[in-house]
């Protein structure tokens, strides 16, 4: 479904959000370096807060699985930066797709920094 929409082609208006499932498509298979390449193609138009902290969010997964470490933490501090400073909550109209973002951010700490996450942690 999402190579069917991506041949929509870049004058899609949503056009990011094809690409950014097409990104988390590839992690969820495996594809990671495949994965990385295009949550990095998302990253390049950061107009919407929550689409641009998932796409941080797999990016960052995607480099931890490529064995790029400390891109994937430097990815991994960037997103939630990013977080702090546009996506705070999930509430609104938009719930949905922070909700998302927020779940992304949650998995991709649990997986690059497993002894963050216990008890206590944020």
């Amino acid at each position: 479904m999402v190579n069917t929409a991506l041949a929509a082609g870049p004058q899609h208006q949503y056009w990011s959000y094809f690409q950014f499932a097409k990104a988390l498509a590839e992690l969820r298979q495996g594809h990671f370096s495949s994965a990385a390449d295009w949550a990095q193609k998302v990253l390049a138009d950061q107009r919407d807060p929550n689409r641009t902290l998932s796409s941080y969010m797999v990016l960052a997964m995607a480099q931890h699985h490529l064995q790029q470490a400390n891109d994937s933490r430097a990815t991994l501090a960037k997103g939630v930066q990013f977080a702090g400073e546009h996506v705070r909550n999930t509430q609104g109209p938009i719930w949905n797709d922070q909700l998302i973002a927020h779940i992304l951010m949650k998995e991709a700490k649990a997986l690059i920094e497993p002894s963050n996450t216990g008890a206590g942690s944020k």
